[in-house]
């Protein structure tokens, strides 16, 4: 088994993504559908060009889809939500820091403020969830891990900003996943 990672722009259609919105009042545009699914629809929200973290394993979807349950526990995120075609962690808040000693903007995109400083490592409230899809071909499985979530700005009662994930985190789901498989990088 092989795993051949792949960076990509977002899948229109395929999941649900709130993107990051710069600061300042400069916002990218967001865009919503919902989407037929096997099982149901799909409400979703999404920033055109947001990225996600792509690969393609060489093993059977379900077997995919109980080493990506297994990954994110591992992980301690949990799951929230298992289908055929997806995977999705309950929502976490974090007040303050996601990891001591390290900025949210190293795990989230939540725009830059006027100031040229980035909007997850000053904002104090910040709620993000993670899905994967999965969509199986030929005994292989595409696997499709991001970050949606929104984040408020101190002092400010307007809307939240939107986050999307900077890859890292993805990134880190997937290689639980290939671990779990025994799957090696091809």
């Amino acid at each position: 088994m092989t795993i051949r990672t792949i960076p990509s722009l977002l899948l229109l259609g395929l999941t649900g993504i709130t993107a990051c919105a710069g600061g300042a009042g400069t916002t990218r545009p967001v865009r919503e559908r919902t989407i037929e699914l096997p099982g149901g629809q799909l409400e979703t929200s999404y920033r055109p060009d947001a990225r996600g973290v792509r690969d393609r394993i060489e093993a059977p979807v379900d077997a995919v889809r109980a080493a990506l349950v297994d990954a994110y526990e591992e992980l301690g995120f949990g799951v929230d939500d298992v289908s055929e075609t997806r995977v999705v962690t309950p929502f976490f808040r974090i007040r303050g820091q996601l990891y001591d000693g390290e900025p949210n903007s190293r795990y989230l995109s939540c725009g830059t403020e006027a100031t040229g400083q980035r909007t997850a490592d000053l904002v104090q409230d910040v709620r993000f969830r993670m899905l994967t899809v999965l969509t199986g071909t030929d005994g292989a499985t595409d696997v499709e891990t991001r970050i949606e979530g929104e984040a408020r700005r101190p002092g400010r009662s307007e809307a939240p900003v939107a986050c999307t994930g900077t890859g890292v985190l993805e990134h880190r789901v997937n290689v639980r996943v290939m671990a779990g498989l025994a799957v090696g990088a091809g």
